[in-house]
């Protein structure tokens, strides 16, 4: 995962070493927000679930300041085009695999029986908090 500030500096961030039970937080200076700044970048851990992987905002952007797009495997938290206010939003971020017991089935037929058992990992859920100053 990797996130840049609104100078535009980028920092990757394992999340081996993150414990995702406590928020993540970054501070932007807001005239420097634009829908183009790229907060986070998220990635499956398991190049398994790359393209087959979704993360969703679960709570905390009530006033749609932020979203999340995908592009080849990529996950992107980004601001909106909504100019948001000073202030701290607390988001919470989670992921899920978005394969389908016939798609593991038949993935399974072509590998080995195995191949995807216990590969699925657990669902990420994440807290960021973002300060807009």
């Amino acid at each position: 995962m990797s996130f840049q500030d609104g100078s535009e500096r980028e920092a990757n961030v394992s999340l081996a070493s993150w414990d995702v039970e406590k928020p993540a937080s970054f501070a932007f200076n807001i005239s420097h927000v634009s829908h183009k700044v790229r907060i986070l970048e998220l990635l499956p851990a398991l190049t398994t679930l790359t393209n087959h992987n979704r993360y969703l905002i679960e709570s905390g952007n009530e006033d749609g300041f932020f979203k999340i797009n995908q592009k080849e495997g990529v996950s992107y938290l980004h601001f909106t085009k909504k100019k948001p206010v000073a202030g701290t939003y607390s988001l919470q971020i989670s992921s899920t695999p978005l394969y389908k017991k016939k798609e593991l089935s038949q993935l399974e037929d072509r590998h080995d029986k195995d191949y995807l058992s216990g590969e699925l990992g657990d669902n990420l859920k994440m807290k960021i908090q973002i300060l807009l100053h």
